[in-house]
């Protein structure tokens, strides 16, 4: 199921939008609205993986409990998700305002 860590969790009104983006193969969701960073486990068979990144630069929130399907939340550090797209694929790349990766990720298509 679809959502987020902490204060802004899951809306089951969602729910048809993600059911939609798993039986149509879609690859990434990209999400904001929360001031952190968060990847999730994949959502389908096929590897739809879920961000959040909402670390920007306006202010960070320290999230609430983080939810059994997150792989990595950080609430600590600026920053941005670099994707590189492919007809094969993609991958990722959680770079804080200093330079510094501190996640990486990829999936096929």
């Amino acid at each position: 199921s679809s959502g987020f860590s902490g204060q802004h969790q899951p809306h089951p009104e969602t729910e048809p939008l993600f059911a939609a983006l798993r039986d149509h193969d879609a690859d990434l969701i990209l999400a904001g609205h929360s001031h952190n960073y968060e990847r999730f486990k994949p959502l389908s068979p096929g590897g739809l993986t879920q961000f959040v990144v909402g670390t920007g630069g306006r202010s960070l929130h320290v999230p609430g409990p983080q939810l059994a399907t997150s792989e990595i939340l950080r609430a600590d550090v600026f920053g941005v998700l670099e994707l590189t797209l492919a007809s094969d694929g993609w991958s990722s790349r959680f770079v804080a305002e200093n330079g510094t990766t501190l996640d990486q990720a990829g999936g096929g298509c």
